[in-house]
């Protein structure tokens, strides 16, 4: 992800306010269902933002207190600190773009039903496309755990499968309408290859440095980037939100696609 410099005082602000509203209200909502100690390590987190934010507009360091508890590491700190900042969309992270795409591009009056492929431990994304009455599967060998949302008013409903996704997943690629991927690398080829419009990106996980893309073996996001930008199928969206900051999205077999 590439950052400007060139960042204004508004956005500034913008931020630390929505740091502030979100905060409070991931006590009260704990969308992901957290423990005591991860909300603790949260907010830990957030105040720690906050108090580099103020810092480096001249006020002087703040210390609230709170710590992140023992039971807690870095690595899961951070984790969670991700996931707040993709469901409050405190700063506009890879799924929420694809979101925003899928809302533009894909109305669910004609795409009602949308396939999701690695949507992580919470499945944000289906839940966020669920809400908005699309009918979701996600699959993911990560999710947390099964479970299903019944059909809403509004055509909305979620059923998540913990497994992984093959290109033989023939019943969910017929019931299908369109696929997304979140932060899919290795399943990049499969998604090129769908029959099915398909809108998704990658990441920097450590699983990227032990994976092959037709054929040739890949070191690094950089390479598979690469590698998918030479399919003649794909297409490259570039995202740059107010801080400046760069997020690619690949769009695959865009067409015209009708109800049989």
């Amino acid at each position: 992800m590439e950052k400007s410099s060139n960042i204004s005082m508004e956005e500034v602000f913008k931020y630390r306010t929505g740091l502030i509203e979100n905060g409070k209200k991931v006590t009260i909502e704990n969308p992901d269902n957290l423990s005591i100690d991860e909300l603790q390590a949260l907010t830990a987190k957030i105040f720690e933002e906050l108090d580099r934010l103020d810092m480096s507009m001249g006020y002087p360091h703040h210390d609230t207190g709170v710590r992140r508890p023992a039971s807690i590491d870095e690595l899961r700190e951070q984790e969670i600190w991700i996931d707040f900042l993709d469901w409050y969309n405190v700063v506009p992270t890879q799924s929420n773009i694809i979101l925003g795409y899928v809302k533009k591009n894909y109305p669910k009056a004609k795409y009602p039903r949308v396939l999701c492929v690695g949507d992580g431990e919470h499945c944000h994304l289906g839940r966020k496309l669920a809400a908005l009455g699309y009918a979701v599967v996600v699959v993911d060998p990560v999710s947390k755990k099964e479970f299903t949302i019944p059909k809403q008013e509004n055509g909305g409903m979620l059923r998540v499968v913990q497994g992984e996704f093959h290109e033989t997943s023939e019943d969910m690629m017929d019931w299908t309408n369109f696929i997304v991927g979140a932060k899919v690398p290795q399943c990049a080829e499969i998604l090129t290859k769908t029959r099915k419009p398909t809108i998704f990106n990658i990441s920097g996980n450590a699983e990227i440095y032990h994976m092959r893309f037709n054929g040739k073996e890949i070191h690094s996001s950089e390479e598979l980037e690469k590698e998918i930008e030479k399919l003649k199928n794909v297409k490259k969206i570039m995202h740059t939100d107010s801080f400046g900051r760069k997020n690619y999205i690949y769009v695959c077999n865009e067409r015209e696609y009708e109800e049989r």
